[in-house]
C-alpha cells in the first residue's frame, strides 16, 4: 500500500466515522463535498492538502464538542439527579 492509498484510507475512515455529515465536514474543511464523496468512496485519491483541511475540521468539530459537554456537565453540578 502506497503513502497516497493510506491517506485515501485514512480519510474514507474519518468520514464513514465523523460525528457530522459529510456535506457537514466537507463544508467545515472548505472541500466540496462530491470530491470528499469521492475519496470515501475510493474513486480518487486524498492529496496532503485535503488530509489536512479534514483533520483541522475534525479536531475542530471535536473541541466544539469537548466544550459542549462541559457545559452540559457544569449546568447539572448540584443538581439532583432524580430530577
Amino acid at each position: 500500500m502506497t503513502k497516497d492509498d493510506r491517506v485515501t484510507a485514512a480519510v474514507a475512515r474519518a468520514v464513514a466515522t465523523a460525528p457530522v455529515t459529510l456535506r457537514e465536514l466537507a463544508r467545515r474543511a472548505g472541500i466540496s463535498h462530491a470530491l470528499l464523496h469521492r475519496i470515501a468512496h475510493r474513486r480518487v485519491r486524498a492529496t496532503a492538502r485535503v488530509a489536512a483541511a479534514v483533520v483541522k475540521a475534525l479536531e475542530a468539530i471535536a473541541e466544539e464538542a469537548s466544550a459542549a459537554a462541559r457545559d452540559v456537565s457544569r449546568s447539572t453540578k448540584g443538581h439532583d439527579e432524580t430530577q
